[in-house]
């Protein structure tokens, strides 16, 4: 376990991906809030016109985080080397017209990240430059897919220990197009499978538990579905089957949302003047069903998630109109409320990467209208913390902070009603300069705790 610093506050949150829990024997939980991880921007970078897209890779194999961005208006990616303070000044690379996605993967199996990039017209094609492994990049070579791809995934459809390709293509009606790669960084024709209407992402994973890769995409339309495609296990898929979630739907993640190692959903849609993030939990079967529904500010665009607070829990965080909302996931399927964060102007694409040396993922957002990246720093710190297991009591101790903030305690989250501790429940100093507390559990309550800066 360890604790989250944020702000003037502290947060309880688990270690190397485990839940923030702890159950002393024939006791309650004693559990810890979602952190609210908090971002601030620090730069932005240029790029060429009209950035939509943007992936994360280490480009030149230093072990820096590096850029790619996928440039509508000038069909290009741009590709930027991270160095001591910040980027490299973009080198530009063509490809198809109007890219709209980009990921890295090492599609010919050299150890050097490569480049795909889904670009939308004349026809529809995606670009693959193989990697160098320097940071630079050969030139692009295009294989046709369905038309108007807007959304790209990679996984070994297969199984045959080569990557394969998924675009998500944005027609009524609409298809997702599979290219199985030869493992060489080439790839076999574009197999065309029905898809909704007008899907503009697609996100892979293992919804049934049956080994196979899987696939599903939104439906930018009303009545709003998502469509889900079961994986055969060859590289080929079933008919997609629909399943009710919010309308208008343009972008989609997947994980377990809810900890109960089932796949789960997450959609965002523009609705109108405003936006909103849908959560669909996975039955195990390839099923889904909607759970809830969270407002963000409108035009959300690139949905993205991860553990941005690392308390072992999902989180999301969406490019919008007034730049990237973020939603903490609590670890159930819910989320705290969304806090937004400025960007540059336009924002569209979003992805997640540890820009500095502090382990926290960060974020880089690409501006459609400011024609650069902008960076904004996680920043929460981290100090390890320990629970000792009693009977009916559970004892939490810390390095640090040991004086300047105090314990306080809620029986939930959303919303919270933190209280300080009683009389009883008083924190003291340890020989080795820790704070150290012991606290009683009620076998029939949890209770969550933080760390908050106690006013001078």
């Amino acid at each position: 376990m360890a604790l989250s610093l944020f702000g003037d506050q502290a947060i309880v949150r688990a270690k190397d991906g485990h839940p923030a829990t702890s159950q002393p024997p024939q006791a309650s939980s004693v559990t810890a809030t979602a952190a609210e991880a908090s971002f601030a921007a620090v730069g932005s970078f240029p790029v060429q016109l009209s950035p939509y897209a943007v992936a994360v890779g280490d480009f030149n194999r230093d072990g820096k985080a590096d850029l790619a961005v996928a440039n509508q208006q000038s069909n290009t990616v741009s590709v930027l080397i991270r160095d001591g303070v910040g980027f490299e000044p973009a080198v530009n690379y063509g490809t198809g017209k109007y890219p709209q996605a980009v990921l890295t993967a090492d599609f010919n199996r050299d150890g050097k990240p490569d480049l795909a990039v889904a670009n939308a017209f004349d026809p529809g094609v995606v670009s693959i430059l193989l990697g160098n492994g320097d940071g630079t990049f050969q030139a692009a070579v295009n294989y046709p897919t369905g038309a108007d791809p807007s959304g790209l995934a990679v996984d070994d459809f297969n199984r045959d220990g080569k990557l394969d390709l998924v675009t998500a293509n944005a027609v009524d009606p609409g298809s997702i197009s599979i290219l199985l790669g030869n493992g060489d960084g080439t790839f076999a024709a574009a197999v065309d499978y029905a898809a909704g209407k007008v899907p503009e992402s697609v996100a892979v994973a293992d919804f049934n538990g049956d080994g196979k890769v899987d696939l599903v995409v939104p439906s930018d339309f009303n009545p709003g579905f998502i469509y889900v495609l079961l994986g055969n296990g060859n590289g080929t898929f079933q008919t997609a089957t629909p399943y009710s979630a919010t309308r208008s739907a343009n972008s989609i993640v997947v994980a377990d949302f809810d900890g109960d190692g089932k796949i789960d959903v997450a959609t965002s849609s523009t609705l109108s003047t405003s936006g909103r993030i849908s959560i669909l939990l996975g039955n195990g079967d390839g099923s889904f069903q909607l759970l809830s529904t969270y407002g963000t500010p409108a035009f959300p665009g690139t949905l993205i998630t991860d553990d941005l607070n690392r308390d072992g829990k999902y989180d999301l965080a969406v490019t919008d109109d007034e730049g990237v909302s973020v939603l903490i996931g609590i670890g159930d399927g819910d989320f705290d409320a969304v806090t937004n964060y400025v960007a540059g102007g336009g924002p569209t694409g979003l992805a997640v990467g540890n820009f500095n040396t502090d382990h926290n993922p960060d974020l880089a957002v690409a501006n459609y209208n400011d024609n650069n990246v902008s960076i904004l720093l996680n920043m929460c710190d981290c100090v390890e913390l320990n629970i000792v297991r009693q009977p009916n009591a559970a004892t939490v101790s810390w390095p640090y902070p040991s004086t300047g903030y105090a314990l306080e305690w809620t029986e939930k989250v959303n919303p919270p009603n933190w209280q300080p501790l009683p009389p009883n429940e008083v924190p003291a100093n340890s020989n080795n300069g820790s704070c150290e507390l012991t606290v009683s559990v009620n076998p029939m309550k949890t209770r969550f705790f933080r760390l908050h800066k106690q006013t001078p």
